[in-house]
């Protein structure tokens, strides 16, 4: 390259990295070229920042989506873990109705099987947290974590009173997921003077159900205030 080339091509990068300041003290251009060159700067500036402004907005909308696509997979895993963990447990309550059947010989091996089963899939609803709700026969009637589903009328035992466990009831991490079927004590009409009784326990039940249901709109509407 010449040295008349090299001082033109210095030229031209002069003329580039001008500033707006430089070009004000130039005699190569008028104070109105200048004017319009600070307007189209500034025009420029502001497109700038309304384009980095849209960019944190993408940014925020993606992360967003991207939690919600973790959380229905978290939950989504919670579900098909549960379902399984409920197979189980019904299964073992098979295995138990079989242990209770007088066909099976105390001594024999068949027996000694299926309780070493009973035992593995108790360990397994352990460790899947998983729990069985212990209802003692005699205790109150619960509706948080008992469902009656028949009654007897006697007047040895106090009116709600647990007689029988009809269906094991469940909790999974401490919530009650299936409460425990259970036949509940009434006495005679001419004798109730308190406690739980038919009519009581099937409001109990409707008012779990509604409760359920109200626990399932909040959590969608929680899931949609987030999604936005």
């Amino acid at each position: 390259m010449s040295t008349t080339d090299a001082k033109q091509a210095q030229e031209k990068t002069d003329e580039i990295t001008k500033t707006p300041q430089d070009l004000e003290s130039s005699a190569d251009y008028s104070a109105e070229e200048i004017g319009k060159l600070k307007e189209e700067l500034e025009e420029q500036k502001k497109k700038s920042a309304e384009l980095s402004k849209r960019m944190l907005y993408l940014q925020a909308d993606i992360l967003n989506l991207q939690r919600q696509s973790d959380r229905r997979e978290a939950q989504a895993r919670e579900d098909v873990k549960l379902n399984y963990l409920l197979e189980l447990a019904l299964i073992r309550e098979d295995l138990e109705r079989a242990l209770s059947t007088s066909g099976i010989d105390a001594s024999s091996t068949l027996r000694d099987g299926l309780s070493m089963l009973v035992s593995r899939i108790d360990s397994n609803l352990k460790g899947g947290s998983l729990e069985r709700i212990r209802v003692p026969v005699g205790a109150a009637f619960d509706p948080h974590m008992h469902e009656a589903v028949a009654y007897t009328e006697t007047a040895e035992k106090n009116e709600g009173c647990i007689l029988s466990v009809i269906g094991s009831g469940y909790m999974y991490k401490g919530k009650v997921i299936k409460p425990a079927l259970v036949e509940v004590a009434r006495q005679n009409r001419s004798s109730l003077g308190g406690g739980h009784s038919k009519e009581s326990v099937n409001a109990n039940k409707e008012r779990r159900t509604e409760e359920k249901i109200e626990v399932g709109a909040r959590t969608g509407d929680e899931s949609q205030s987030e999604s936005t």
